[in-house]
């Protein structure tokens, strides 16, 4: 995402991710959004501890943040949309393209249920009382978005260019604002 000084990122169901990522080593002022209110608290004595300069931590739902306009450059949501059905999705990509500047970059990724893995981590979620609900095949997620972002990059568009089967178990995608 090439993060630069003065951007401001935002972590779309951060989960620990400042913690274990690296994002706390970018130049960029990070933003982080979840759910639950225990990984933020966790956060919150994580940066106080480390004395790590953040923008905002918001316990709450990716569809609905407490961000201006047009406020992010670069930003991204790993690991979270699988836990919703399409209008949730639909609802949480109009979110973030209201958040996003225009032309900002995004990263996400969306279940390959194809796989033999997404299949299994499907099977592993729904044991652990997450079930994943995202039903979408990524060519409708796809069409999903195309009003509001551009695909830049994917892993299935990579595999379609050199004639294989994307066989990971989540498909990501690199993502630019429309205006």
């Amino acid at each position: 995402m090439s993060p630069e000084k003065g951007m401001n990122f935002v972590s779309l169901g951060c989960s620990v991710n400042l913690m274990r990522k690296g994002y706390n080593t970018w130049p960029s002022t990070y933003h982080g959004v979840d759910i639950s209110r225990e990984t933020i608290r966790a956060l919150e004595r994580y940066v106080k501890k480390n004395k790590f300069p953040v923008g905002a931590l918001h316990c709450g739902s990716i569809h609905d943040t407490p961000f201006g306009d047009r406020y992010f450059d670069i930003g991204e949501c790993i690991g979270v949309l699988e836990y919703y059905e399409e209008d949730f999705v639909l609802q949480a990509v109009r979110e973030l393209h209201r958040i996003m500047k225009p032309g900002g970059r995004f990263v996400l990724d969306i279940p390959n249920a194809d796989s033999p893995g997404g299949r299994m981590a499907m099977k592993i979620e729904a044991c652990m009382g997450r079930p994943d609900k995202f039903s979408m095949p990524p060519q409708a997620f796809e069409a999903l978005i195309q009003d509001y972002f551009e695909v830049v990059d994917s892993d299935r568009m990579r595999a379609e260019r050199h004639g294989y089967t994307h066989s990971g178990v989540m498909y990501l995608y690199c993502l630019r604002r429309k205006t």
